[in-house]
């Protein structure tokens, strides 16, 4: 049944598109543009389909063809009518002033009532013949096979190169692919953003009108040519992309809702899996000159905390972080005490290269010196995240200008990843000189690492607004390694809207006045937004058979509570308890909802595991 079904919409698909060539020659001899020969699409059509029933063949799933259907008929509806209004509106801005400002003129031959006689009929049989059928394949099928096996980047940007080449063979001449490309990354940027293909559907038929309606009008340049053909080109896409993006920006909770409708399996009664269940802890860490997370060391409470986290948390694992190797030593007796196995992470946050491997050597030797009298309780890890967190990956002075320059420069990503590999396989030449326990590294989601480096695929993957869309496709994706994979981070804050933002929802404490810390605007504390999403994602964990989660952190104490909201710090911080310097409880700090969530969770794991 289900062949059936896969060959009827191939059919389809074959006949749409087919009808393309027809389409495209008649619309072009009206603009008066090269005609397309029916011939050529007609075989084109053949390639297309086979190449996709290959790719169908391979994968035996039916899932990839879920962004062509889904969704009621009104959500589709609305999504092509923004999308084809987010670029008419700009475009219309921009020719109007054009024609207020002398820079070009029209020549009204025909009414508008016969120019919208030419032209409606045609709009759907561009949208059928070649934007539907195109968008179906490029975005909806071959970009989410690809985003199964490779970085969202990667992915992109190989459909992008598809799409370009057969825009190429559509036209029949040479001319163009760089314009080919360009918007074949912004559809698949787009599709990603928003997890459907309606969007770029309505973009793409307002972008096919506009050219027919202005030769109608007799629309010419005569000033500022180049000027208007960058607002029509590059402006109107970037205004578009804003536009769509801000509409249809998730809202609160709904993240989480998708993802439990995508996958409806998480959470099953049959998958608690995790071998590793763990928290991080931090000794103390400077991510600014004159900042310490943790200022003051305790040892009594560093203890209460560890046993606190082993028997009502229900932790039995750990990572210990920290850039004081004194203090990592000292914690990690305390947590091997209490039979926690431990990660031990020597930090250097801000560091360049020769500053990191010098802290990590001696990382080494401690975790060598541990493991030797614990051998089955301790491994290492090199780092996190070193792309921003260590200078000569990404252009900046500092990581937080780093993890600008990933946004703006995404394009370069291939360059930043092969500079990352580079200095990883020197952390790991380092690390095993002093080491013979097994290594793990925390890599961003937008980090392409050599896995061959590793005894295990450590990965800090956060569900937010941009990862959402492909949360648990991309944690498969690193299933094709097979090692054990581990998140070594996971987590978000405590306020309403924090769950968008996962690991970047600390970004909202302002850093200009360490005297006078405080957030950046209003936020509405809201620990119930914590709770219920890390409570989601062990569920997801534990349904796809990860091998250890450690969920991001334990305390942030430079982050203390306050009543006042705007100096309420704890907001930005990714704990699970708060502290709190003014209390009476003499461990200075209160659980929030989040710490009730995991104890109950992993509670439900026999003891001996």
């Amino acid at each position: 049944m289900k062949r059936s079904k896969f060959d009827s919409r191939l059919i389809i698909f074959f006949c749409m598109i087919t009808l393309g060539g027809f389409t495209i020659s008649h619309i072009e001899s009206i603009s008066g543009r090269y005609e397309v020969m029916e011939v050529r699409a007609l075989l084109m059509s053949i390639t297309l389909v086979l190449i996709l029933l290959f790719l169908k063949l391979k994968s035996n799933k039916v899932e990839e063809w879920s962004l062509f259907y889904r969704g009621r008929l009104t959500i589709v509806v609305s999504s092509i009518t923004l999308g084809f209004f987010a670029w008419l509106l700009p475009t219309i801005v921009v020719i109007g002033g054009s024609i207020a400002l002398g820079w070009a003129t029209i020549e009204m031959e025909v009414s508008i009532t016969e120019i919208l006689f030419q032209a409606l009929p045609i709009l759907p049989l561009m949208l059928l013949a070649y934007i539907l059928p195109e968008e179906w394949a490029f975005r909806g099928y071959i970009y989410r096979i690809l985003v199964k096996r490779r970085s969202m980047w990667v992915s992109i940007f190989i459909q992008a190169l598809l799409f370009a080449v057969w825009g190429l063979l559509a036209n029949g001449q040479l001319e163009g692919f760089i314009a080919f490309l360009g918007f074949g990354l912004f559809l698949g940027l787009l599709c990603h953003m928003t997890n459907t293909i309606w969007l770029g559907v309505g973009l793409r038929l307002a972008a096919a009108t506009v050219p027919l309606l202005l030769h109608t009008i007799n629309y010419e340049i005569i000033y500022m040519e180049g000027l208007l053909n960058f607002l029509l080109g590059i402006l109107t896409i970037v205004v578009a992309y804003l536009i769509m993006i801000n509409v249809k920006r998730q809202q609160p909770n709904e993240v989480l809702n998708n993802l439990k409708k995508e996958h409806p399996n998480i959470g099953s009664e049959n998958s608690k899996n995790l071998a590793q269940r763990g928290i991080i802890y931090d000794v103390g860490s400077s991510y600014a000159p004159g900042q310490s997370s943790k200022e003051i060391w305790k040892s009594e409470a560093v203890k209460d905390d560890l046993q606190i986290i082993r028997e009502s948390l229900h932790c039995n694992a750990i990572t210990i972080m920290g850039d004081n190797l004194e203090r990592l030593e000292e914690a990690t007796h305390y947590a091997l005490e209490h039979d926690l196995f431990v990660w031990l992470h020597p930090t250097s946050f801000g560091s360049n290269p020769q500053e990191m491997l010098l802290q990590l050597k001696n990382g080494a030797i401690l975790a060598e010196k541990i493991r030797e009298k614990h051998p089955d309780k301790i491994g290492l890890k090199v780092g996190l995240e070193l792309s921003v967190f260590t200078s000569g990956s990404i252009p900046g002075k500092d990581f937080g200008q780093r993890a600008q320059n990933l946004k703006g420069f995404g394009l370069l990503l291939p360059l930043f990843n092969s500079r990352l590999n580079a200095l990883l396989k020197q952390a790991v030449a380092v690390t095993r000189d002093h080491y013979r326990g097994g290594i793990i590294y925390g890599a961003g989601s937008w980090e392409e690492v050599n896995w061959d480096l590793f005894d295990f695929i450590g990965v800090n993957y956060y569900l937010d607004s941009s990862t959402a869309t492909n949360y648990v496709e991309g944690l498969r994706r690193y299933q094709q390694f097979n090692k054990p994979i581990i998140i070594t981070e996971f987590g978000c804050c405590a306020y309403k809207g924090a769950e968008l933002r996962g690991g970047e929802g600390g970004w909202i404490q302002d850093w200009s006045n360490l005297s006078e810390r405080k957030l950046d605007g209003e936020y509405m504390r809201d620990e119930q937004v914590q709770a219920n999403y890390i409570g989601q994602l062990i569920e997801v964990f534990e349904t796809e058979n990860v091998y250890g989660a450690f969920i991001n952190q334990f305390i942030e104490e430079d982050h203390p509570y306050s009543d006042e909201a705007l100096y309420d710090l704890d907001m930005a911080s990714l704990g699970i308890v708060k502290a709190c310097p003014q209390t009476t409880n003499e461990r200075g700090w209160i659980a929030k909802k989040a710490f009730y969530e995991i104890a109950n969770r992993y509670s439900q794991y026999k003891s001996s595991q």
